[in-house]
């Protein structure tokens, strides 16, 4: 019996029998980590957004250039602009048939995006106003209309109105831009400035260039608001 399991070992030795069973668990040499492409996951890291340094005068809201004095606008710090209210007079300003603003404010917040979407820290707010008369007071301020969750300023429209006509600054519409991780823009929004008189007539219009945000603004004051020289910046992202 022994002699016949010997030989029947050494004929399944020389005849190369292999077994064709699957194995149940395979595990692969080991693969350095370096060998999974970094490309393979995105990069969802968040950044602030900022602005270079170098800003241009894009032009200016509001027909009039009667007010005479000039007050700068502009957020402190990494802070941007990411939203306006208007003081507007609580009846017809300087004799015309429409009331006026008086005065603007800008809100100013620290700005993040990420790969989903965007953030603003808390409000601050500036403010530059008309002494008023002629109409322009009593006033009341507007809501302050904002951006979409991680947009910043970058253009405003404004009309004009009345008989006597160009003096009057109202119906104001700003326009607010996203940027991705890279600060590439990605959508510009129209936002209407709620509480803003509705007026056709004489329309002005600033809007940076693309990758830009308005990063100051002149104000021109009388009594009332006369106009706003709006410059940008290019955005970067920090």
């Amino acid at each position: 019996m022994a002699a016949m399991r010997w030989v029947l070992l050494s004929c399944l030795i020389a005849c190369g029998f292999q077994s064709t069973a699957t194995p149940l668990l395979q595990i692969d040499a080991a693969v350095p980590d370096a060998a999974v492409p970094d490309a393979a996951v995105p990069d969802a890291t968040p950044c602030q957004v900022g602005a270079s340094s170098t800003s241009i005068d894009r032009g200016q809201v509001g027909l009039s250039t009667g007010g005479g004095t000039f007050q700068t606008l502009a957020c402190d710090g990494d802070a941007r602009i990411i939203g306006l209210a208007l003081d507007m007079s609580d009846q017809p300003a300087n004799g015309e048939d429409d009331d006026s603003a008086r005065g603007i404010r800008i809100g100013c917040a620290t700005v993040t995006i990420g790969a989903a979407q965007g953030s603003a820290g808390p409000i601050a707010t500036k403010d530059s106003e008309g002494h008023g008369g002629s109409g322009w007071t009593p006033s009341t301020l507007t809501a302050l209309a904002l951006c979409p969750p991680g947009a910043v300023l970058s253009g405003l429209l404004v009309h004009g109105g009345g008989k006597g006509g160009g003096n009057l600054f109202l119906d104001a519409t700003m326009t607010c831009t996203t940027f991705d991780v890279t600060a590439k823009l990605i959508t510009t929004t129209a936002v209407p400035i709620a509480g803003s008189q509705t007026e056709p007539l004489q329309p002005s219009q600033v809007q940076c260039e693309a990758g830009e945000q308005v990063v100051s603004m002149m104000t021109d004051t009388g009594a009332g608001l006369d106009s706003l020289r709006l410059s940008c910046a290019p955005t970067i992202c920090k």
